[in-house]
C-alpha cells in the first residue's frame, strides 16, 4: 500500500502509540481498552468512509504480522558476540534485560578455509551489472553433503553468502551487504548498563 489518507494516517499513529506504550509497560495490550478503542475507531472509519475502507483493510491485513507478534507476546534482541572474551550479550530490544552467556563457539573470520572444496563459478546480476563470486564448501568425497558453504567475491574475496547446518535440523544462512573496511563506530561493541546485572541464562524467544 503506497497511499492512506491523513486521517487514517492519525488513527494508525495513535494506535502503534498505543501498542508501543502497553508493550512497554509489560501490559496484555490485546485486552486493555485503549488498544480496543484505537482499533475500533479504524474500523469505523473503514465503514463510515467508502473510499477509505479498503485502504484501511490494507493497512489492517499489512500489520497483522506485527500484530499477532505482539498477541504471543514475542520478544526480538540484539546480541553482542565478544570472542576476546569469550562472552556473549543477549539484550531485550524493549527491556533491554540482559543476559550473559559463556560464548563456546570459534570466531568465524568468514574467509574460505584451507581446506574447503570450489563448488561453481557464476555471476550476480546482469549484462553491465554483474559480479562474479565463486561458491565453496566443506563437502567431502566420502560425504553426500556439506554442512557450510559460502560464497564469495572474486575480487577482494568479500563474503556475500554463508550456509551452516548442523545436524540436518538447524540452518543458518547469512547474507552479507553494504561492507566497509574498518569499525567506524566501535561503541556497538559496548553492551548497555543493564548487562552490568545480567542473567546468567539465555532468553526465550516466547513467541
Amino acid at each position: 500500500m503506497t497511499y492512506i489518507s491523513e486521517k487514517a494516517k492519525d488513527f494508525r499513529e495513535q494506535a502503534d502509540d498505543i501498542l508501543l506504550y502497553y508493550y512497554s509497560q509489560r501490559v496484555p495490550i490485546f485486552h486493555s481498552p485503549a488498544f480496543q478503542c484505537s482499533h475500533f475507531l479504524l474500523f469505523l472509519l473503514a465503514a463510515s468512509v467508502p473510499t477509505e475502507k479498503n485502504l484501511v483493510s490494507q493497512f489492517l491485513v499489512g500489520e497483522s504480522l506485527w500484530l499477532q507478534a505482539a498477541r504471543r507476546n514475542c520478544r526480538f534482541f540484539e546480541y553482542i558476540f565478544l570472542y576476546k572474551d569469550a562472552v556473549l550479550f543477549q539484550i531485550e530490544q524493549v527491556t533491554k534485560l540482559c543476559s550473559k552467556i559463556a560464548l563456546t563457539e570459534p570466531w568465524d573470520p568468514y574467509d574460505i578455509p584451507a581446506n574447503s572444496t570450489y563448488e561453481d563459478q557464476y555471476y550476480i546480476g546482469g549484462p553491465g551489472d554483474e559480479i562474479m563470486v565463486q561458491e565453496w564448501s566443506d563437502r567431502k568425497p566420502a560425504r553426500k553433503l556439506e554442512s557450510w558453504v559460502g560464497v564469495y567475491t572474486i575480487k577482494d574475496c568479500y563474503p556475500v553468502q554463508e550456509t551452516y547446518t548442523r545436524n540436518y535440523s538447524v540452518t543458518t544462512s547469512t547474507r552479507f551487504f553494504d561492507l566497509q573496511l574498518g569499525i567506524s563506530d566501535p561503541s556497538v561493541f559496548t553492551p548497555p548498563s543493564t548487562c552490568q546485572e545480567a542473567l546468567p541464562r539465555r532468553m526465550k524467544d516466547e513467541c
